[in-house]
């Protein structure tokens, strides 16, 4: 559906018709809140009582040309990270930890994988 819609508006922009691609955004920006909200509400309902962890990601990083292919940067850059964790944070605890080491370490104990004591 995503797909479908991007290919009208860059039709429609193409052709100079600006109201039929101001259509197809305010059409595009509702399905991702919409989705936005399904996916908090999901979210508090599939883990209530929990608190969220994210990472607290810089968006330049995700989207320099040095560090990601373009398909990923593509996708990076058009992923509301911020919304997403503004909108749980309004229904339960949300908290951000730094990106160092976040992906090997244990949430249980805290340690580092792959490192000895």
């Amino acid at each position: 559906m995503e797909i479908v819609c991007e290919k009208r508006k860059a039709i429609a922009q193409s052709r100079n018709k600006r109201e039929m691609y101001e259509k197809y955004v305010k059409r595009e920006r509702d399905r991702e809140r919409d989705f936005i909200n399904k996916l908090a509400k999901g979210l508090v309902a599939l883990f209530s009582n929990s608190v969220h962890v994210f990472e607290d990601l810089e968006k330049e990083d995700l989207i320099s040309e040095n560090k990601a292919p373009k398909s990923r940067r593509k996708r990076n850059a058009r992923t509301p990270r911020k919304l997403i964790q503004r909108k749980l944070s309004k229904k339960t605890a949300v908290v951000k930890v730094s990106p160092k080491n976040a992906s090997r370490t244990c949430p249980r104990y805290h340690m580092i994988r792959g490192m000895s004591l």
